[in-house]
């Protein structure tokens, strides 16, 4: 839901999201994995998807799904399973400098968050290179 709002935002996505008034385009197709949390049926999945329709007037949106097991039709999945084999068992280190969170998993620290985040990618980047 918030990648659409990210997207739609974009200057690189312009002119494929808006028309010549600067309007989102008024009919959205968005295809999704057929995971349990991706599935159009799933309560969040709904409130999501009407917000947006409101939000930005549309006249008609779709969200598509993959049967389970098929997001090798789906164009990003596709993409990604080659990136994805690379961190097959690899554990990223999200307290590398010290632990920015509560007993609760809540942020106490946003700078050390940031400066972890920053080690994990890191350590994703040093995968990929190979």
């Amino acid at each position: 839901s918030k990648d659409f709002d990210t997207l739609v935002k974009l200057k690189e996505f312009e002119k494929a999201c808006r028309d010549i008034h600067g309007n989102v385009k008024p009919i959205v197709i968005i295809t999704v994995d057929g995971t349990p949390d991706d599935n159009p049926r799933f309560t969040k999945t709904l409130i999501g998807a009407i917000g947006k329709f409101r939000k930005y007037n549309l006249d008609a949106l779709f969200v598509l799904t993959h049967a389970p097991g098929q997001s090798t039709y789906h164009v990003v999945e596709r993409r990604m399973s080659p990136l994805a084999q690379d961190l097959a068992g690899l554990i990223l280190p999200h307290d590398h400098f010290g632990t920015h969170l509560d007993g609760n998993g809540m942020t106490i620290n946003q700078e050390l968050e940031r400066t972890n985040f920053k080690r994990a990618g890191e350590v994703l980047a040093e995968v990929w290179r190979g």
